[in-house]
């Protein structure tokens, strides 16, 4: 089991200025490698010594990774742009505000101001079990301790679940995705470009995420009355084309909705108005 310590394992911190620069310490240190985009994540991690690399290579000083630019009828978001900068841009607000209005419902302004939306689409999944070190299957195990009667699973999903039942805690992928965004994908030998419901191989990490036509969509927040936002993804990210045809979008893929698994059925509808905190 993880136990919270003082301090964090020594290890050493590399800042490369460029995304050549990133891959090759990639390529040369390999598995003792963590990359660290905002560390909001990563942090966590260290401080309760369940991941100890040898090598920390922290992205913020790769000025080619930030910023929001248009592309031809589309625009690019470099995968190092804080979810503050997301949120608040003009361009996004205007043409995507499904992304700017999921980007917003992230966590603290705190969190918003130093997490990045490469970070928020890659970071892990928060499953209790997993995050308390026990030998489960996403650690490499044979169990799921989360898919019983008793266990704590409120968060997790239940539809489609094989083997692990965790989910993605990132607020921003199920937008993404409702968008159709495509992420330009880099590791140390090629760049390629792939769709929004990606699976990162090893070595491979985000670039940047693009959208190539202007489309608007809406989010459905249905957290319930106190729970804390960003504690897991309760989305229903409807594209446009649903929305011409007045259907109401499902929860987007990667991503389970909240519900009563001991019961196995889904928490009630909560009608269309956001709870107020």
């Amino acid at each position: 089991m993880a136990i919270i310590q003082d301090m964090m394992p020594a290890f050493e911190l590399f800042q490369p200025t460029s995304v050549k620069d990133a891959l090759a310490l990639l390529n040369r240190y390999g598995k003792d490698t963590w990359v660290m985009a905002g560390g909001m994540d990563s942090l966590d991690w260290f401080k309760d010594r369940a991941k100890k690399p040898k090598v920390v290579v922290d992205l913020s000083q790769i000025k080619e990774l930030k910023g929001i630019r248009q592309q031809g009828d589309g625009v690019e978001i470099g995968a190092m742009t804080t979810l503050t900068q997301v949120a608040t841009n003009s361009l996004i607000q205007s043409r995507y505000g499904l992304l700017a209005q999921a980007a917003r419902k992230v966590a603290t302004p705190q969190i918003r101001n130093q997490g990045t939306i490469g970070g928020n689409v890659s970071q892990d999944t928060r499953c209790w079990y997993y995050r308390a070190g026990m030998p489960c299957y996403r650690a490499g195990g044979n169990t799921c301790y989360a898919d019983t009667p008793t266990a704590m699973n409120r968060e997790h999903c239940i539809f489609e679940a094989d083997r692990c039942v965790a989910v993605t805690p990132s607020d921003t992928a199920p937008a993404l995705i409702a968008l159709d965004a495509k992420f330009v994908i880099r590791n140390p030998y090629s760049q390629h470009l792939g769709g929004s419901s990606l699976l990162l191989r090893k070595g491979e990490r985000p670039r940047s995420v693009g959208f190539s036509s202007r489309e608007r969509g809406l989010c459905d927040d249905r957290r319930r009355r106190g729970d804390q936002a960003g504690a897991g993804c309760r989305w229903r990210c409807v594209p446009p084309a649903a929305q011409a045809q007045g259907r109401r979008g499902q929860p987007a893929r990667g991503t389970g909705e909240r519900g009563d698994r001991r019961a196995g059925r889904p928490d009630r509808d909560l009608g269309s108005k956001a709870p107020q905190s």
